[in-house]
């Protein structure tokens, strides 16, 4: 039994050693994927502000409304998903563009409520501080999940080899009650 016992507890250590030393020898290539990210959200902030400026060329509120909502949506995911970086530059070319265009909005949109309040949402979304901070939340959030995970299964496990424990010295004992048996019929 503490053979058993002491065999999960160094396999569970190992583990436990080999994943918390390693140093992250891909660091250039990390900052690479966030750069090429970053740029592929500053092309898809440029399709929307297209987008944006064809609606609002041919005074579309309601097509107006859905580029807006969809630039909202898609900042939030970013943040959501702990992709500050992309949600800034997302964020700022959308900005620009609204800020660039502020008078031609208010004209087309004037009257409609709606409109109005998504372009205001856009146009005062959180500083990158507040996006850093809304990531930060979401990953200690994510780590908090995983830490409790973790220990349920330490604990899980620690269970079930108890139990396979008790199980062999049943087995044990069985076997001696048994022979321990026999011997005496057999005297």
């Amino acid at each position: 039994m503490k053979k058993i016992f002491i065999c999960a507890i160094a396999a569970l250590s190992m583990t436990f050693v080999s994943c918390g030393n390693k140093t992250n020898e891909n660091a250039a290539g990390a900052d690479s994927a966030v750069v090429a990210d970053t740029e592929a959200m500053i092309e898809e902030g440029a399709t929307l502000v297209n987008d944006f400026k064809a609606k609002l060329d041919a005074k579309d509120t309601e097509g107006i409304k859905e580029v807006v909502a969809k630039a909202q949506e898609k900042i939030d995911e970013l943040v959501k998903s702990g992709k500050v970086e992309e949600a800034k530059a997302y964020a700022s070319k959308v900005q620009q563009f609204i800020n660039e265009n502020a008078e031609t909005i208010k004209t087309v949109t004037s009257g409609n409520e709606t409109v109005n309040n998504l372009v205001n949402t856009i146009t005062s979304l959180p500083s990158v501080d507040e996006l850093a901070d809304k990531a930060k939340e979401a990953v200690k959030a994510d780590a908090a999940q995983a830490e409790e995970a973790a220990k349920e299964a330490v604990e899980n496990k620690k269970e079930e080899v108890k139990d396979e424990a008790k199980q062999k010295i049943n087995e044990k004992a069985e076997e001696g009650k048994k022979k321990l048996e026999n011997l005496i019929n057999k005297l």
